[in-house]
């Protein structure tokens, strides 16, 4: 045998060690060893290990066979998880697929309309290049306005203070006058 051979077979016997470590240790992690008593017989063997009459003898099974039982039962375990997850997977499949055929038909659905929506104004895509083109005319006209309306409003904040006093000189202007007709009311009155 050569030494790839000999390591296979060590690790063979690894995995082997390991997994008969774990069906022999019960569900605390220690060895399963209780006594299981059969009519007046008392066994060092975990629970589920079966006790048979061989030869004459009552004796548990053979350590090979414990193992070939436990094996047999983690099989089934995991054909049942197989199963859950493959009617599982079919499902998922079966959604995907639908969701694809539907995908499809609103894709047939959207080309038929665009094949209808042909006409003087061209087809869709010239539609959508016109549209894009006015998108960008109507974001530079907002700019445009935007920047009108900040100098408009840069011009009134320098004009608002002229404007007050505008205001303040006409209210003085005003108050003058109001004196000066009290003082001609005055000298008519004379």
């Amino acid at each position: 045998m050569n030494v790839q051979g000999r390591r296979k077979c060590l690790c063979f016997g690894v995995v082997l060690l390991g997994s008969m470590s774990l069906i022999f240790a019960g569900p605390g992690g220690s060895l399963a060893q209780s006594s299981k008593k059969v009519g007046q017989l008392n066994f060092q063997v975990p629970d589920d290990w079966p006790v048979e009459k061989r030869g004459g003898l009552m004796t548990p099974v053979p350590t090979e066979e414990y193992v070939s039982i436990k094996f047999r039962e983690i099989e089934k375990e995991f054909q049942s998880v197989r199963d859950e997850f493959s009617a599982e997977f079919t499902g998922f499949q079966t959604d995907l697929k639908n969701i694809e055929e539907d995908l499809l038909k609103e894709i047939q659905r959207s080309q038929s309309e665009d094949g209808s929506q042909e006409g003087p104004g061209g087809n869709r895509t010239e539609i959508l290049s016109d549209i894009e083109s006015l998108k960008s005319e109507l974001g530079r006209l907002d700019r445009k306005i935007t920047n009108k309306v900040k100098e408009m409003q840069a011009e009134l904040e320098k004009i608002n203070p002229q404007m007050e006093s505008i205001q303040d000189n006409i209210d003085d202007l005003q108050k003058q006058i109001y004196r000066i007709d009290e003082k001609i009311d005055f000298f008519h009155e004379e």
